[in-house]
């Protein structure tokens, strides 16, 4: 992977620990918004690789590793929660940037650029969420549905915890056959899973504290260690754009539609034939859609969802 598409690498010490972000200045003389990029779980700033420099021609672009993960330090002492990053977040916007921002998340990025737009308006211009994570919320639901769901997340976290299990799982799953096979479930454009996505994904595993991280970041969204997307988008005032692969297996599309119900002026996109890495897998489109949505805000001029397909 050359480090010339992710930008200008950085190290931020944030609490102790070191971040590591990209930079990108915009390749124009324009004024417009800067770009925040915040990946998915188990990725990093690497997985914009083919956004960044797109987004940079119309305006400057930050991504940031998620303490945990990518180039960022993995402390096994600590407890991670959504809330922990949305503080890392809006403290690295207020350290480097300090001006609304088109805030762009995906997955578990998506949910954090979503607490973080809800608790901290003044920093987002713009919010845009890519196949956005939730959980399950077994307290939404009516006993005995609930209790099913309770029981069904406890038993997983049990199951992967298992120090006899966990370790193993890991260490095969970070192999280059095992892991490509993982990330081709969530693409549905195979050739996009390419020598540098495994790559990618891959190198952060092999680092110290990666093990014991992972099984963390997994009981941040099975035990729910953040707040409901139902409770939050009501709260955003500022415009918001949903895209979402139709054919998402992680996450599925149905949810997308519920995001509209609890904020009725979000806009959203759906992609056919796209899994849960819509910016990765069809890059240019995802990006242009993007560009031309936050171009609208700043100039004005209506979105126009003449890609639409639902």
């Amino acid at each position: 992977m050359s480090e010339s598409y992710l930008g200008h690498l950085n190290d931020w010490g944030w609490r102790g620990y070191s971040v590591r972000y990209s930079y990108t200045p915009t390749t124009t003389s324009s004024a417009a918004a800067p770009a925040i990029l915040v990946h998915g779980f188990g990725a990093s700033l690497g997985h914009w690789r083919s956004n960044i420099p797109l987004l940079s021609r119309d305006r400057s672009v930050y991504a940031i590793d998620l303490l945990g993960c990518g180039g960022s330090s993995k402390p096994t002492d600590i407890h991670y929660t959504v809330d922990l990053w949305v503080e890392q977040l809006y403290e690295f916007w207020r350290d480097r940037i300090l001006q609304p921002a088109i805030l762009s998340g995906h997955s578990l990025g998506g949910l954090i650029a979503l607490t973080a737009a809800a608790r901290h308006p003044e920093m987002v211009k713009g919010l845009n969420l890519i196949s956005c994570a939730d959980g399950p919320h077994p307290e939404e639901f009516p006993p005995p549905i609930g209790w099913a769901i309770q029981g069904l997340t406890e038993a997983v976290m049990c199951l992967v915890g298992f120090p006899g299990i966990y370790p193993l799982f890991f260490r095969r799953l970070r192999q280059e056959k095992p892991l490509r096979k993982a990330i081709r479930n969530t693409y549905k454009i195979d050739e996009r899973v390419d020598d540098e996505l495994v790559k990618i994904f891959q190198q952060p595993a092999f680092e110290e504290g990666a093990q014991e991280v992972l099984l963390e970041l997994l009981r941040a969204i099975l035990t729910r260690r953040f707040e409901s997307p139902r409770l939050l988008l009501p709260k955003i005032q500022v415009p918001i754009l949903i895209l979402w692969g139709k054919d998402d297996p992680a996450v599925p599309s149905f949810f997308a539609d519920k995001f509209v119900q609890w904020n009725p002026a979000c806009q959203l996109v759906k992609l056919p034939g796209i899994g849960h890495c819509a910016h990765d897998e069809l890059p240019r489109w995802v990006t242009a859609l993007i560009a031309e949505w936050a171009t609208g805000l700043e100039t004005g001029q209506a979105f126009g969802l003449t890609y639409q397909a639902v």
